[in-house]
């Protein structure tokens, strides 16, 4: 008899496997990487590449201590995504060290730390994100999404770009999210629910004066489609069901334009991103389907 490989999970019902998912997720990233290196310098090229080094020599060291096939779980590019994403959250002029840290964070503590692939509560990039943003907020000052609208350099540099510059690396991560539907990689249901209740927060708090910035800024804002598209959607700290989906959706798209509006941190996607996922084993208990047997339908059951 053939022995039986049995996959690690997320286990995804559709003809993605969990390694073919992770790089049409790293492809999907091009098109922003090459928005930001062109409008920004290598500075989120360097960070992708120190955060992809850190995060395999932190995955191998954890499945070395674990005493765990290392190849094998290096070539799902699980580790690649994380840092990726992570990278991301980075601004292109903060200091590559902190990659390394966030990284180490990501990989050892919020990973590693539930398990592997397939076990962490927690988005571990968002967790890495959390961290240096709580102990190195100053390196949040200058954030891409506040350097969009006038930074001397892009004026002098692209002329004829000007403004435009924030429509531009916005269209890239709308592309990569296209990509990932298209793929079938991700669903819409989180994506829509999210823009939907960020949207119309935004429109409220703009009408009654809460905020000065339009919805649309909140909605085009670099980070909330990257979060909407590609950090939301995650299998493993997402909720499953098609109505627990809306419900955690909704939520994150009120939770970061709450945080946003409390202007309490340089940054809102990661702590959004942690709080729904707290919550996620609650939406699942309250929106799994029930089902029952044969038997206690017909009645025989207590």
């Amino acid at each position: 008899m053939p022995d039986i490989v049995l996959s690690i999970p997320p286990y995804i019902h559709n003809k993605n496997s969990t390694t073919q998912m992770m790089q049409w997720v790293l492809w999907a990233t091009l098109p922003a990487l090459i928005a930001y290196t062109l409008f920004f310098g290598f500075g989120t090229l360097l960070h992708v590449m120190i955060c992809i080094t850190s995060a395999l020599l932190f995955e191998a060291g954890c499945l070395k201590i674990q005493k765990k096939p290392i190849l094998c779980s290096l070539k799902d590019y699980s580790a690649c995504v994380t840092a990726v994403l992570l990278a991301f959250t980075l601004s292109p002029f903060a200091p590559l060290w902190l990659g390394i840290v966030g990284t180490f964070c990501a990989i050892v503590v919020a990973k590693h730390g539930y398990g592997g692939l397939g076990q962490n509560l927690f988005n571990p990039a968002m967790v890495g994100a959390v961290v240096l943003l709580v102990f190195f907020p100053e390196n949040w000052m200058f954030s891409p999404e506040k350097q969009i609208f006038a930074p001397e350099k892009i004026a002098n540099n692209f002329p004829l770009i000007g403004n435009h510059l924030y429509e531009i690396t916005s269209i890239a991560w709308i592309l990569g999210g296209l990509l990932l539907l298209y793929k079938k990689v991700i669903g819409w249901v989180i994506p829509c629910a999210m823009l939907s209740s960020l949207g119309l927060s935004a429109s409220l708090g703009y009408l009654w004066g809460l905020s000065p910035e339009t919805p649309l800024f909140h909605l085009f804002f670099n980070t909330t489609l990257l979060g909407a598209f590609f950090i939301a959607t995650d299998p493993v700290t997402s909720t499953t069901g098609t109505q627990g989906k809306w419900i955690y959706g909704v939520l994150l798209g009120v939770l970061l334009y709450i945080i946003r509006l409390l202007h309490s941190v340089p940054e809102a996607l990661p702590f959004a991103i942690l709080i729904a996922n707290a919550m996620v084993p609650t939406i699942d208990a309250l929106t799994r389907p029930i089902y029952c047997s044969p038997f206690e339908s017909q009645g025989g059951g207590k």
